[in-house]
């Protein structure tokens, strides 16, 4: 309640409230909030997202499997809810443990979490909204797993186009084509300057391709341009962004 009137108010008395939409912000805020609080949604969550892991396994042989804890439906309610501990420790603890498995191994590793997570998001719109290192573990097994899935993000297939549109556009620094793409997913006010906004798409996507490796994020930088020409991104596709 104290956040939607604080948003209701704000988009009423300030024009960046206005162009942001934070009354329509603060709804899928408070939503999710409210979801997290039900544990039979975190229980319905794991289960879409097992469907979409065998998707992509069905259809990726090769790619590693990521475990995900199974749920005990029958011993769980909106208050209490029962599953298999996740062996081994998160990433943000398993500093020492990723450093004895060798650069070899951490890509492999890397690459199967970040080609699952586009695939959730892109393929099958169902990803985990709050990917975080405390929530992404190294196995005792040396596998991955994933935990916490409170949040998840679900993605209608034509904003999925689009932004596959525009992960193409980034990759191929067509700073034209990104930001075409992009304002196919934002909501633009009327008077968005255009080429301003792809001026600086452009300086985004060339400044990424020569930042020192693993430094930055390219959605991170995008997220910014976004707030800077006060264009308002769906809540789902911001948490794709984070993800």
């Amino acid at each position: 309640d104290i956040i939607g009137h604080l948003a209701d108010r704000a988009e009423t008395h300030t024009a960046l409230g206005r162009e942001m939409r934070l009354s329509a912000m603060a709804a899928g805020f408070t939503t999710t909030l409210e979801e997290e609080l039900d544990y039979r949604v975190e229980a319905r969550n794991v289960h879409m997202i097992e469907s979409t892991m065998r998707d992509i396994h069905a259809g990726s042989p090769e790619l590693q499997e990521i475990a995900i804890p199974a749920v005990y439906s029958d011993a769980s309610t909106r208050r209490v809810l029962t599953m298999d501990v996740m062996d081994g420790s998160p990433l943000s603890s398993a500093g020492d443990r990723l450093e004895a498995l060798g650069a070899e191994a951490r890509h492999q590793l890397s690459q199967t979490l970040m080609e699952t997570v586009i695939e959730q998001i892109l393929v099958y719109g169902v990803f985990h909204a709050d990917l975080h290192p405390g929530n992404v573990f190294i196995r005792d097994d040396g596998t991955l797993g994933r935990v916490d899935f409170g949040a998840i993000g679900i993605v209608q297939r034509s904003q999925r186009e689009h932004l596959a549109a525009f992960l193409l556009s980034a990759a191929s620094d067509d700073d034209v084509s990104a930001a075409d793409a992009l304002l196919l997913i934002v909501d633009a006010p009327e008077d968005l300057d255009v080429d301003a906004f792809r001026h600086d798409i452009g300086i985004a996507l060339t400044s990424v391709q020569h930042w020192p490796r693993g430094e930055g994020s390219i959605f991170t930088m995008m997220l910014d341009v976004i707030r800077k020409h006060h264009l308002a991104l769906p809540s789902t596709l911001a948490s794709a962004f984070r993800s």
